[in-house]
């Protein structure tokens, strides 16, 4: 069961964590696989990402920002925090589907922008719309999309319990 909220935050914090994130003071790291069982030949499933919170650590010094989030979420324990960023690639792509971990979690996927990109889980698109959220198992196999009517779509990815 996908749970979808929109208009999650007040507008002031969404506004802020959109500056923050949308500016190029913020470092990304290549990840050329969406999941596991992507080949290195087959292009276009590769992502931008900023590692927020992983291996019981903070990694971004842009972790406050998210905590209007997760004052929300109110999460028992957090395993990872990442923000995505898929670029516009000049066509529409639709990644493999993948699990974010291989266990019974909760995920929260929080929309950073309004495109034409997706999210799938099952026969279910949902679109990507600024100040979403969606709430999902993480073990459930889903996909992500890239989008072709801006430069980049982004998204803040929660893993917890």
């Amino acid at each position: 069961m996908v749970e979808i909220i929109d208009n999650f935050l007040k507008e002031d914090d969404f506004n802020l964590i959109k500056k923050i994130f949308f500016s190029e003071q913020v470092n990304w790291f290549y990840s050329k696989n969406i999941s596991e069982d992507i080949k290195e030949k087959d292009f276009g499933h590769n992502f931008l990402c900023h590692m927020i919170y992983k291996d019981n650590q903070i990694k971004s010094k842009y972790s406050q920002s998210v905590q209007p989030i997760l004052d929300k979420l109110n999460p028992k324990a957090l395993i990872r925090i990442k923000v995505n960023m898929y670029l516009n690639q000049g066509k529409y792509i639709t990644h493999r589907p993948h699990q974010d971990l291989p266990f019974k979690h909760k995920t929260a996927l929080y929309y950073l922008n309004t495109n034409n990109g997706h999210t799938i889980i099952g026969e279910e698109k949902i679109n990507s719309v600024e100040n979403r959220i969606i709430l999902f198992d993480g073990s459930i196999e889903h996909s992500s999309t890239n989008c072709t009517d801006a430069h980049r779509r982004l998204n803040i990815n929660f893993n917890y319990f």
